[in-house]
């Protein structure tokens, strides 16, 4: 048998074990792909809510721990491993005595007002499972009230 027909019997099986192969490297890839756009889509919606919040309870003086439970359901409806110990918060209120410059400018008007300042920093891992070995992805993001 010479080499022509040689490669005439295992051309067919050849190719299709080539096509098999490019077929599973590319479906990997569309797997790997869609895992990662599914997790990056929603830590952005993470993000944003943690800023919708964070906007929130300065508006009503909420504490830490509200806070970070609120986010930790949000976290928890997105699909997300967020932990409780992954969301660092720090919320602080407190009176301000304007006194004499309130009365002054409107007589009639409160003599103290409330203010907060809240800071959340989050940082979580999300693992990205694939046949034969997993990745994580990383994030983390810094929210205060002067930032959104």
């Amino acid at each position: 048998m010479d080499a022509a027909a040689l490669w005439g019997a295992y051309k067919k099986p050849t190719l299709i074990a080539l096509a098999v192969l490019i077929g599973a490297v590319i479906g990997l890839g569309i797997l790997t792909l869609a895992q990662i756009v599914s997790a990056e889509v929603r830590a952005h919606e993470f993000e944003s809510a943690t800023r919708t919040e964070t906007q929130l309870a300065v508006a009503d003086l909420r504490p830490a721990e509200t806070i970070r439970s609120q986010l930790c359901q949000k976290a928890q409806d997105l699909n997300l491993p967020v932990q409780e110990g992954d969301i660092k918060v720090l919320a602080v209120s407190s009176t301000t005595d304007l006194g004499n410059l309130l009365n002054v400018l409107h007589p009639t008007s409160e003599t103290s007002t409330k203010t907060g300042v809240v800071i959340i920093d989050v940082a979580y891992s999300v693992p990205i499972r694939l046949p034969g070995f997993s990745l994580a992805l990383n994030f983390k993001f810094h929210v205060d009230d002067h930032t959104v």
